[in-house]
């Protein structure tokens, strides 16, 4: 049995996908809750949301290409 992985266009956005959550997680590091009523975790959704989609961009637009 042979296993083989290349290293081809997939990579790509596999290393916007991974640069997109790493940014959000930076933007991130300092939302921490301030009381109870604080909106941290919307922000945070928000960053997130955001890298979520540039990472789906990435993948259908090299799902359209390939």
């Amino acid at each position: 049995m042979t296993f083989t992985l290349s290293a081809d266009w997939w990579l790509a956005p596999a290393i916007v996908a991974v640069a997109a959550f790493a940014w959000a997680a930076w933007a991130d590091r300092d939302n921490r809750p301030r009381g109870d009523y604080s909106f941290s975790g919307i922000a945070s959704a928000f960053v997130y949301g955001i890298a979520l989609i540039v990472s789906l961009i990435a993948w259908l637009i090299w799902a359209v290409l390939s």
